[in-house]
Formats: C-alpha cells, structure tokens, sequence
C-alpha cells in the first residue's frame, strides 16, 4: 500500500512552508506527495463567499514549477491535484502523466474530458459520491485510465463511525478497480492497518510543518515524524499479509518433510505413519506412473491482448493449435496429446473445437499452469509432460522425439534443446521434478515463468539437446506468434515451403529460412517475477550453461 502525504492548504500560501512540506514528506518516507495546484480566477467566481480564503494561498505557475523541480531534487514522486483547466495545462506542460482528481471535479465533465485529451492517468476521488456519480465519471474517463478509486469522508476530523471501511467492500466488486483511502481521522495506527487488511493500494493523509500552527485541517494533520512512524508501521505489517494465496512460504518448506506422514506397502496393503522414512503422498503415488507414459500438453487460452484469438486463426490446413496438434501428431515417442487449457467460459470455444477434432483436452487453472499441468499429468498417470506452448506452430516433433529418448536413457527429470528458435522446441517435466518446483516456487500463478523457475530452483536431473545447424546461432530468432506481424511471418514461410500437409514441414526446411524471421536483440529486457527482469543475452546463456548431467548435440541436415 502506498502511502500519499496530502499538502492540502497546510502550507497557508507561504512557499517556504510549501517547500518544507515536501522535505516533511521526503524525510517521512511517503511514497507520494500531492498538492492542490489552481488559479483562483478558473477556480471560482468573483462572488464565491470564500474567494478570499482561496486567494491567500494560491501559488504562482513559476513557484508550482521550482516545486515540481524541488521534489524531483528529492527524488519525490509528485502527483498534482490541478483545480481547474488552466492548472491543469500547467501540469500536463510540466510532463506529469498521473494526476489526482479532487472530489470537487468528480462530475466536471469538461475537466473529466480535458483528461481524456490529455491521455492523463487519474487517482480518482469520490468523497460524497453515490454509485451513480462515480458510474458517470468512469464512463466518461474509462476504467483503464483509472489507477485506484479513492474513498474517504471529508469531514474533519472524521468520527470512526462515518468512515465506512466497508463501503470499499463494495467499491471492489462493483468497479474491480484499485481502491485508496483518504483518512482525515485521528487515528494514526489502527485505521491505516485496517485500509492495509481490505486492500488499499493507496493509503492519503494530510501532512504539516508543525500542528501547532493550527491551520484549517490541524487535527488531522501528522508531523513528519509521526507520519514516518504510521509509514514504518504499513511497512511492516505489509510484510506480514504475504502474497495472498494458500502457498507454503519459502522457509516453510522445510517442514513438509517432518511434518507430514509418510507412506508404506505393507503386506497388509498401504500403511500411512509419521516417520523419518518412507515416501510422501506424492513421491508413493507417482512411483506406480509409467515413466514411458509421456503426454505432450499444448497449453492455450483464449485471453491474448496482443493478437486476439490467436491459437484459433486459420493457419494452413487449419486453425494455428490443430496445425500445431497434427504436426505434433508426427511424435513417435509421445503417448498423447492433449489440450491443456482453462476452466473459464472465455475459454469454452477451444473445448468445443478440440472436441470436434477429437484432440483430447483437459480445462484446469485459468491462472496457475503449473496447477494445470500436474493436474493433467496426474489425470493421465504420466511419467512426463511435455510442455508446448499453444501460440508455437512450427514446434518440431523429431526434436520432441529425441529429448524424449535422451529423458528415458538417463533417467532425467528435464530435458530441453538449446540453439533453436523460439518457437520451435518443447519442455519435458518428469512428474516428480515438476510436483519439486512446485512445492519450491513461492507463487503458483507466476509459473508462466516456468523456465526461469528451472534455472534458479535447485534439484532435479537435467539434460540438453544441442542443436547445431550451419554454425548459426539459432537461439536469436523468434518463430512464436504473439503479434500479428509474427503470424503474417508464419504464413510467408509455409507458403513458401508449401508442403503437401502443414504437418509434412521438415525442421531443416525451417531452419534453412531462420534470417527471416524476427531477431531478438541480446539486450532486449526479459521480464521476471516480482518486477524484476533480465536481458534477452543474459537468459539464454544461463539456460545453456545449465548444470545438465547429459548433453546431446543433434547436427541437422
């Protein structure tokens, strides 16, 4: 949660104390300083019965700018609440593309439209709103505009009983969007961690200089160091929710091994004891699974952004994932392939046409493929799975073939072949190595990461096809269809290799034609878990240099 310190009218249209209200900010830790930017003339009429409150603490569009450059100076992140049209100029002139939006403007349409124009993205207030008025302010700025709602009751101070945490209940289901609390309480601990436990993404309260000036919103206000106290305190306490779903913590893992009971064949049949040997659930249950017993999962959804559809486009002979599958078909070693896609209705069209060509299919996890890969694998008592992405037409059932063999020969956990394409290979999981990474990673939804999570997860026997062809290096070229230049791409070579069948493609024939296809650069940036990424350059060779056991260089010809 992101705490917002609110300058509000604390600085009493001195710039001094303006200026000092963002160092109290700064030296507090606030992740966001914001002020209340307006020109009184577009701000209110002549005859406006406080004009001349307003008027005393107004600022010049050259001060506002040596704030915006003082808090940069600090390395604080501003968001301006502009008050009016020509402030808002201002703010969009000085490069500012978050802005907040007062509860006073919620219904401006002009102002909401102005926003529009600007291509701005909005904190959107909504003090005293009903449902209704926040329907037509979304309606007119779009949700994708909208970085959180914010709620809050703009009295102050607030009596507890008026603050209505539970409104933000509400405000998640109906909107779906980031919710933010603008607490103008007394509270400095319990209300702030209560806004942390519903899920506030932002968290405002009113900074001051000094409360014993006694400005209009005094009583609410925090000095830097209590406001740096109340910062400390969300911290700490974020820390303690987690990440929010039923997963072992890293340190717990440990404990699975003592903790659980452990399984024995007995004459008498199965006996299941707490004891420092025998087999865990799964380790007993997967040793009755046929190692040769290997089935090659496509994983598809329908939800791409980037290229809508995409596994259902016609291709060749058919859509792109039946193509993939017939081509897959060509497998000598692979027991069976399925659909692995998600149980979600937006979804149901690819069971419908998998069901139509008897391509078999398992709907599991929208969100964790791990979840839906052992859960199929499972479902089918398979040794292995290979996993092939559904958006990789031209992925090569020979190559499948040969890591299958390599897989069994060494009694490997991890096969994969390094030097080809992006595109072109697959990923073979034992099942007992893929129940391991698991049980190890800390996020099952992350595990569209999967291939990192092999490189950095220890265990696991693994080992590697080396592919060499022309003593090119292969590994630079994308031949995946995540946009639609990649699938006009796709087309332009399998109309010039036009074979017989979509399925009848040699990898040769692929390969002979790499150049024209999509370079990756080296130094193109590679997203990671937790916000963190990688260069393109830096993946690839942490994926060749793997600690493999057994590595096979297959020359094509």
């Amino acid at each position: 949660m992101k705490t917002i310190a609110e300058s509000a009218s604390n600085h009493q249209g001195k710039f001094p104390v303006l200026l000092g209200l963002a160092d109290a900010a700064a030296y507090a830790g606030a992740d966001i300083f914001t002020v209340q930017v307006f020109r009184i003339d577009a701000f209110c009429e002549p005859e406006y019965e406080r004009r001349d409150i307003v008027e005393e603490i107004q600022f010049s569009d050259a001060e506002w700018r040596q704030v915006f450059s003082h808090c940069e100076a600090l390395g604080l992140e501003v968001v301006p609440c502009p008050l009016d049209l020509p402030s808002l100029d201002l703010c969009v002139a000085a490069d500012f593309k978050l802005i907040k939006i007062h509860a006073t403007d919620l219904l401006n349409i002009p102002f909401l439209e102005a926003i529009v124009k600007y291509d701005l993205r909005v904190l959107l207030e909504t003090q005293a709103a009903t449902a209704r008025d926040i329907d037509l302010a979304i309606s007119i700025l779009g949700r994708d505009r909208i970085e959180c709602l914010i709620h809050g009751f703009s009295n102050y101070p607030t009596e507890g009983a008026d603050l209505n945490l539970n409104a933000l209940d509400h405000m998640a289901e109906r909107w779906q969007l980031p919710l933010g609390f603008a607490d103008h309480s007394l509270d400095t601990n319990g209300i702030p961690l209560m806004c942390l436990a519903k899920g506030c993404a932002y968290l405002e309260k009113h900074i001051s200089v000094s409360r014993n000036d006694r400005f209009y919103d005094w009583q609410v206000c925090l000095e830097k160091e209590s406001f740096a106290i109340m910062v400390q305190e969300i911290r700490r306490y974020t820390a303690m929710l987690g990440k929010g779903i039923k997963h072992p913590v890293p340190s717990e893992i440990g404990f699975r091994d003592v903790l659980y009971k452990k399984y024995f064949e007995t004459e008498e049949g199965v006996k299941v004891y707490r004891s420092d040997r025998g087999d865990n659930y799964y380790k007993f249950q997967y040793k009755n699974f046929d190692r040769e017993n290997v089935v090659g999962l496509i994983i598809a959804r329908l939800k791409s952004n980037r290229l809508k559809h995409k596994v259902i486009k016609h291709l060749r002979d058919d859509a792109l994932i039946f193509d993939l599958a017939s081509r897959l078909s060509r497998s000598k070693m692979t027991r069976k392939f399925m659909l692995a896609t998600s149980q979600m209705e937006e979804d149901a069209p690819l069971l419908v046409e998998a069901e139509k060509r008897k391509l078999p299919a398992f709907a599991g996890d929208p969100l964790s493929v791990l979840d839906r890969m052992l859960d199929a694998a499972e479902q089918e008592k398979a040794g292995a799975v290979l996993r092939i992405t559904g958006d990789n037409p031209l992925a090569d059932p020979d190559i499948i073939d040969r890591m299958i063999d390599l897989y069994l020969k060494n009694d490997l956990d991890y096969v994969r072949a390094n030097n080809l394409p992006i595109g072109i290979s697959a990923e073979l999981y034992s099942i007992r190595y893929l129940q391991h990474l698991y049980q190890h990673i800390e996020d099952p939804n992350e595990s569209e990461y999967l291939s990192w999570f092999v490189m950095e997860i220890p265990g696991g026997r693994k080992g590697a096809i080396d592919v060499e062809y022309e003593g090119k290096s292969l590994w630079k070229y994308a031949l995946t269809v995540d946009f639609q230049d990649d699938f006009d791409r796709a087309v332009r070579l399998i109309e010039k290799l036009n074979p017989s069948k979509f399925a009848d493609i040699q990898l040769v024939d692929i390969l002979a034609g790499v150049e024209a296809f999509k370079e990756i650069s080296p130094d193109a940036i590679v997203k990671l878990p937790r916000g963190t990424t990688v260069s393109f350059g830096e993946f690839v060779e942490k994926q060749m240099n793997m600690e493999y056991v057994v590595r096979e260089t297959y020359h094509v010809r």
